[in-house]
């Protein structure tokens, strides 16, 4: 079965092989970058990280889309409470940086 692939992609001509090998890349770059963010997730929607993996393995190039689409959460939803709070306090650090670095530069002539 292996001699049969190997003979069938050896009589494409350069382009079509070039082609197969860049649509190869791209799934396999697609699948990777779903299982990262699967792993970096806390929640997915239907809470079952196993099965999402085995959507984006067995899919293979759909299966990473289908994740992307159906499979994510809002990042705002997946935060817990405690961190949008703690958030907070680093967007009014954040603001009064600013405030302080524009406010020297309005006084200097």
């Amino acid at each position: 079965m292996l001699e049969q692939l190997t003979r069938a992609i050896e009589s494409l001509p350069v382009p079509a092989r070039i082609a197969l090998l860049i649509l190869a890349l791209v799934q396999l770059v697609l699948q990777v970058a779903a299982i990262l963010d699967l792993v970096r997730r806390d929640v997915v929607r239907y809470q079952k990280k196993w099965l999402w993996v085995l959507v984006i393995v067995a899919g293979g190039f759909l299966g990473a889309i289908i994740y992307f689409g159906l499979g994510r959460v809002r990042p705002d939803a997946d935060e817990p409470e405690a961190e949008k709070a703690s958030d907070l306090g680093a967007r009014e650090r954040w603001e009064s940086g600013l405030a302080k670095l524009y406010d020297e530069k309005r006084r200097k002539p």
